[in-house]
């Protein structure tokens, strides 16, 4: 079974630690620090909106203890549970302070994994366990006359007064005087517990507290952030195993929040892990596409000092298309704005555009940007760098005319000469191995023609050059991955080989021990820290594929496997789409398998619809993505109509890159703009549900951008559109008219047309009704769509009538009104009526026996046909007598 995929560590002494990106379910998880209420509500936020999980959490291998990543666990338990909404409820207003929860009914109720980043907690020197300590702002000597009514204290000198005694749970410290207090405890927990009340009381009195790492917090009393300094407990990894819980723990069963801070060698960063890859499944299964999904992933590693992180190594994960091969010197340049994501996405672009533009010209060059929704921070990586100062210089100058008025915040501190950083040297890339690259495939290949040759079967050595023959028979497999490993990588660091080579060599040891005997052999030689091919061993591997071409080539005839050689026809990976002027564009057919794995087909059929590609395209050189995708969802339709698939596979694209709007500034086109706008739309005397509503708001959405997007790349060779907030507007009220007609048939007209508009509906749906009443007794199956005119005649005409907004479709309605006409506060807005109780009641039975009789006709009647008809001709004779006795009553309540 796939273990993860592995972050391979070497430190100067020769260790060496293994990190590894894996799933884990999420009810083996165990918490050992209380989330900040805030922060958890922001992060719930976040993740609900962008339906990803950016970083991974870590947790210890054997044991499941979270060491890193609180706030992210338990965000996604809470979204797990639905109770994610009560953490946005107004109390005071009786409303959502966030709108997603007005009609949230648990739609993260799947979730059942997180990704993690695991490693050996005992073991390891990848983790060291450090601590908070807290920076108070308030009078030191008004903190010591507060406290010591409530605690022991004791005075001490010196520096070494700063570590704890037995007794004591805290030292207060403002560089000169050293004060502990203390207390009777039998835990480190209650030690912390006794903290969190000293924090409340300081804050209660109008102090403020800041978390600081251990490490930093002399020197920030030193510059004065803060009046003093609280040194906590010391917490041994017995303590964080002892003290944690699965689920989410209440209050006091683990340790307040900050009150453990894990050091790690390496922080994966920017994964963006989609939630629905953290969904209910076989867990097997579960590892096999997360390793589809990192496989397309390419990596950067940043040294110094990013945001917060003050780990070693900091590594951004991106999609090979974003990330391209650094240059010479790259950098990571990182910006925070004073503004929300919204706010400043348009004028971000148009910044990353002007900054790429300024770059080529001095002959550098823009390698990554990215926007990050939850901090309102912009980094960008630069290759080619020669000054870092006069670049720094140029950028500033562009920020500065791009966003005039506003105070950027740095993230990297200051220079001696009090100098802002805003730059950073980064480490070069490590290549991603996608499943459908050149490279992955060779290497398949390789293997596929060494164990060939090895087996002796076939006749594989006489048909291969004698010179051929003997490097296949006297290297092993893991020699030939080796070589080809420094072959792709150039020279690279042992621990780089591992990782690329993981899949096969699942043991960093194998692989080093592998790499020391090609070095005997004079195949591998050492430079500077670096491996890399010699001479000899160049000639071993360009010889080992050329044995595997030569195979390749004499087999090729006799191969079944069509979809390989459409792969090989249409130039493996890219500009096998040519668009309707001539241009070619990039199209990777990959897109279609990864599409698929995320799906519940299995790859048995996966195989089949890549090979049903192969044989429809075979005889063409260009297809477009269009044609490939429609041909491959009608053959899913056709021959896997239950596998869940989505209709299109272009899904990763985001609106907020492409779609904004211009009212009084230029902002992201989003749902809950959107949402905001239908109630424009909706007269005043409808009433829309909160699940109705998210619904349409999601029509238009989707709407929108799939009808602006082509619209945007074809014609106007853009990336991006900007709509007027008056087009935008139209363009909305035009899709809610589509979505739901009578809105726009009733909106803005008095009540008298209302009601008359509902009358002469009614009067529709008996006329149908009557029609499939004859049909009925002629055993004609017309019947049913006549029925079905009447159903959603009727259904609309009693929504308007309850005061509702219709919902989308007969049957949604039919189900909606069900429930609406039972709730005991159901009040009609059109209807009058001497005996309400029973009238709602008639409707009610009536909407739930079309509901039965619909389930049962969809599923039997397309097996037995008149059949079924016929055994169910009285039911359904009855019931249409019960609707149009309903209807009937229907024209009778209206004045």
């Amino acid at each position: 079974m796939y273990k993860g995929y592995p972050i391979c560590l070497e430190e100067d002494d020769g260790t060496v630690s293994v990190l590894r990106l894996k799933l884990e379910p999420l009810d083996k998880i165990r918490l050992h620090e209380e989330v900040i209420p805030e922060a958890f509500r922001k992060i719930c936020k976040a993740i609900c909106e962008e339906k990803v999980l950016q970083d991974p959490i870590f947790v210890d291998e054997q044991s499941k203890v979270i060491l890193d990543g609180m706030h992210r666990a338990a965000a996604l338990l809470m979204l797990q549970s639905g109770d994610c909404k009560n953490l946005f409820w107004d109390e005071t207003e009786k409303h959502y302070t966030y709108s997603q929860c007005e009609n949230c009914s648990g739609k993260f109720k799947n979730l059942e994994y997180i990704l993690c980043c695991s490693l050996d907690y005992v073991n390891s020197k990848a983790v060291t366990l450090k601590k908070w300590y807290r920076g108070v702002d308030f009078p030191f000597e008004t903190a010591i006359e507060l406290l010591k009514t409530r605690y022991a204290m004791r005075e001490q000198t010196g520096k070494n007064a700063s570590l704890l005694k037995e007794d004591a749970f805290a030292v207060l410290t403002d560089g000169k005087r050293y004060v502990s207090l203390s207390a009777g405890f039998d835990t480190t927990l209650d030690k912390y517990m006794s903290l969190r009340d000293v924090e409340s009381l300081i804050r209660e009195n109008g102090g403020h507290i800041m978390y600081c790492a251990d490490e930093e917090a002399y020197s920030l009393l030193e510059q004065k952030k803060f009046s003093f300094l609280m040194i906590t407990p010391t917490i041994t990894r017995e303590d964080v195993q002892t003290f944690s819980k699965p689920g989410l723990p209440e209050k006091g069963e683990v340790f307040p929040p900050k009150s453990t801070r894990h050091r790690l060698a390496a922080r994966p960063l920017k994964i963006n892990i989609p939630l629905r890859l953290l969904e209910k499944g076989e867990y097997q299964f579960k590892q096999e596409q997360l390793k589809v999904f990192l496989r397309r992933k390419r990596k950067l590693t940043v040294t110094g000092r990013l945001e917060q992180y003050l780990e070693k190594h900091k590594i951004l994960f991106g999609e090979p298309a974003e990330l391209k091969e650094p240059l010479e010197t790259p950098y990571l340049w990182i910006c925070e704005f004073p503004l929300e994501f919204y706010e400043i996405k348009y004028d971000v672009d148009q910044f990353t555009e002007a900054v790429s533009a300024d770059l080529i010209q001095k002959g550098m060059e823009l390698a990554y940007s990215a926007l990050i929704r939850e901090t309102n921070r912009l980094l960008l990586i630069i290759s080619g760098v020669k000054d870092e100062i006069k670049t720094e210089e140029r950028l500033m100058s562009l920020m500065v005319s791009h966003f005039p008025g506003y105070k950027m915040k740095n993230l990297f501190g200051h220079r001696k000469n009090g100098s802002p950083v805003w730059m950073i040297p980064m480490e070069d890339c490590t290549p991603s191995r996608a499943y459908f690259e050149r490279n992955e495939r060779l290497l398949r290949k390789l293997v596929r023609t060494h164990n060939a040759v090895q087996s002796g079967r076939g006749g594989f050595q006489q048909a291969l050059t004698s010179a051929y023959t003997d490097i296949m028979v006297t290297h092993s497999s893991q020699e030939l991955l080796l070589l080809f490993a420094f072959h792709v990588l150039d020279s690279a660091p042992r621990c780089k080989v591992f990782e690329y080579l993981h899949e096969d060599i699942d043991d960093h040891q194998k692989v080093f021990s592998g790499i020391e005997t090609l070095r005997k052999k004079g195949l591998l030689s050492l430079h500077d820290g670096e491996i890399e091919l010699t001479e000899n061993g160049k000639e071993v591997i360009t010889g080992a594929l050329a044995a595997t071409g030569e195979l390749t080539s004499l087999l090729r005839e006799l191969s079944t496997d069509k979809f390989t050689g459409f792969l090989r026809k249409i130039d493996s990976n890219v500009t096998h789409v040519i668009k309707p002027d001539g241009r070619k564009d990039e199209f990777h057919i990959g897109s279609i398998m990864e599409s698929l794995i995320f799906t519940d087909m299995g790859w048995r059929k996966v195989a089949d619809v890549l090979d049903r590609v192969a044989e429809e395209f075979e005889n063409v050189d260009f297809v477009s993505s269009d044609e490939l995708t429609s041909f491959v969802q009608r053959y899913l339709e056709e021959e896997h109509p239950l596998s869940n698939v989505p209709s299109r596979y272009d899904y990763f694209i985001n609106s907020r890159d492409h779609i904004f709007s211009r009212g009084a500034r230029v902002t992201s086109l989003s749902r809950n703009q959107i949402e905001q706008d239908i109630d424009e739309f909706i007269p005043e005397c409808l009433e829309m549900s909160a699940s109705q509503k998210s619904q349409l708001s999601n029509m238009i959405y989707e709407g929108v951008r799939l009808l602006t997007i082509p619209l945007v790349k074809e014609l106007y060779e853009k990336e991006q559109i900007v709509f007027e907030k008056h087009l935008l507007h139209e363009i909305e009220k035009f899709l809610v008219d589509q979505a739901v007609p009578i809105l726009g048939k009733i909106r803005d007209s008095p009540s008298q047309a209302v009601i008359a508009y509902v009358k002469e509906t009614l009067k529709k749906a008996d006329t149908h009704i009557e029609i499939s009443e004859d049909l009925l007794q002629r055993m004609d199956s017309e019947f049913i769509r006549y029925y079905l005119s009447a159903m959603d005649e009727l259904t609309e005409s009693v929504s308007v009538g309850l005061g509702k907004v219709p919902f989308f479709s007969v049957f949604g309605r039919l189900s909606q009104l069900a429930l609406v006409v039972g709730e005991p506060e159901a009040t009609p807005l059109y209807f009058e009526l001497d005996n309400l109780r029973q009238f709602l009641s008639h409707m009610r039975s009536v909407f739930r026996r079309a509901t039965s009789l619909l389930d049962q006709w969809r599923s039997s009647y397309a097996l037995e046909e008149k059949a079924i008809l016929k055994g169910h001709k009285k039911a359904w004779e009855s019931h249409l007598r019960d609707v149009k006795g309903l209807i009937g009553r229907c024209e009778k309540a209206l004045p």
